[in-house]
């Protein structure tokens, strides 16, 4: 497997591992941290996908309306994704007086991102890896319709 494949699914599992941590009820002080550092994590990876994964895709898409389709949808599905989080951190990152309120909206980002990581690991990432063994492969049929409903965009 691709190194870049292989960094971004190791992302993946420390940002799963810090937003876990809440569980543990951390102090304020380390909850605080701990919101710092998952936010540093998530922009650190969403970088890295900027800067070698989705050019890479892009570049592909030109030759294939239906990898293109399938960028458009991981988009849409991003967009939403990082309009909930950038709320998620705003709100919070001065602290909160409302532990409840807070660890709600926590289980909410991240059922979000575990279903938006799941969904890059199974579909994505293996799209990746198939281009650059064969850049003229082509989606599996059913593909696009499955994610759309995987993205809720349909």
């Amino acid at each position: 497997m691709p190194a870049l494949i292989e960094e971004l699914k190791g992302q993946h599992e420390a940002l799963k591992r810090m937003l876990l941590l809440f569980e543990q009820r951390p102090n304020r002080e380390e909850q605080q941290k701990l919101l710092a550092a998952a936010k540093n994590k998530l922009m650190e990876h969403l970088e890295l996908e900027d800067a070698k994964l989705y050019p890479f895709l892009r570049e592909q898409a030109q030759h294939d309306p239906d990898l293109a389709k399938m960028l458009e949808m991981f988009d849409a599905d991003m967009k939403r994704v990082s309009a909930l989080v950038q709320n998620f951190f705003v709100r919070y990152e001065g602290g909160w007086d409302d532990d409840y309120e807070f660890l709600m909206d926590l289980a909410e980002i991240k059922a979000r991102l575990s279903h938006r990581i799941e969904v890059e690991e199974k579909h994505l990432y293996p799209e990746y890896l198939a281009r650059k063994q064969n850049p003229k492969h082509k989606l599996k049929r059913g593909l696009l319709d499955r994610l759309k409903g995987m993205l809720g965009l349909g």
